[in-house]
């Protein structure tokens, strides 16, 4: 984080920092929107702590297909609007473009957001984004990961084990630092079509159902009904979010297309039973008739 940015949130309450990008390697293009977080160095300063990123395959209009929190919107929004003012500037291109924006509450009790900088070369969230590129590479399926840079200070710091160690030990600068880089695909991607990730005409996604923050623990659930209307050709349109994971594996494999014949002729096994269950009906009646008589 820059130092005019730190004077800029120390003159906010309730401040936050997103991270908005894109970046482009050959024919690989990713997107992302997260957070930063600030953590206290080796001598108690508050300063850049990481960046934890909801990456997605495809550029701005990928990113903007998402469900995110309306605050993470508002940023991307401002990201874009200043990205776009690159188009003034006639051949100028930047493989990596990352912009920080900070929100928060002003000493007159105003909500405040603007973008601090941009941010065109190697910076302090290009691990994640190497690493989020590296596993979209590996698997062509992979549409959405979480990638996460952790920089920790002090001694006696572990990074886990599923982690990838970027730094750790005694910097000239900083004293004892740790750095490492975690990425995180979705157990189960979300099934619907992200629009300008795919060539085909895209199915827009359902309205935000769990916050961006990493905090958030709070799912919303849709209805039987409005879940029943989202399957298509076969295959349900669920989404599913990081981190709220399911032991239930996905069984998307066993769903198959019911053809008419196979549709006329369960109507037909369902008439068949529907008349014998009624003469079962019928000829107890009738029994019990009989011995009551009798």
């Amino acid at each position: 984080m820059a130092a005019h940015g730190l004077v800029l949130e120390e003159n906010l309450r309730q401040a936050r920092t997103f991270s908005v990008g894109e970046v482009a390697v050959g024919s690989l293009r990713i997107s992302y929107h997260g957070t930063q977080r600030t953590v206290s160095d080796n001598e108690g300063w508050p300063v850049y702590g990481g960046s934890d990123l909801v990456c997605v395959r495809g550029g701005w209009k990928s990113l903007d297909a998402l469900p995110m929190s309306s605050e993470a919107r508002a940023a991307v929004v401002a990201a874009r609007l200043y990205d776009g003012a690159t188009e003034e500037l006639r051949g100028f291109m930047a493989s990596r473009r990352n912009y920080d924006v900070a929100q928060g509450i002003a000493a007159d009790g105003r909500h405040r957001s603007g973008v601090l900088e941009p941010s065109w070369r190697v910076g302090g969230a290009s691990s994640a984004e190497l690493a989020a590129m590296a596993a979209f590479a590996r698997d062509p399926a992979l549409q959405i990961v979480r990638a996460s840079h952790v920089e920790e200070y002090g001694k006696s710091r572990q990074a886990p084990a599923d982690a990838i160690v970027d730094f750790q030990g005694e910097d000239a600068e900083a004293g004892p630092l740790l750095r490492y880089t975690i990425v995180k695909p979705h157990e189960r991607q979300l099934h619907q079509k992200i629009c300008g990730g795919y060539n085909r005409r895209c199915r827009s996604l359902p309205p935000p159902g769990i916050s961006s923050d990493p905090d958030s623990r709070v799912v919303r659930f849709a209805s039987r009904t409005a879940a029943s209307h989202r399957v298509h050709r076969g295959k349900a349109l669920t989404g599913h979010y990081w981190p709220d994971y399911s032991p239930v594996p996905d069984l998307s494999k066993y769903e198959c297309l019911e053809s008419e014949d196979e549709y006329r002729h369960r109507m037909v096994v369902n008439a068949i039973a529907l008349v014998f269950v009624s003469l079962l009906s019928v000829a107890g009646l009738w029994l019990v008739s009989a011995i009551a008589h009798s």
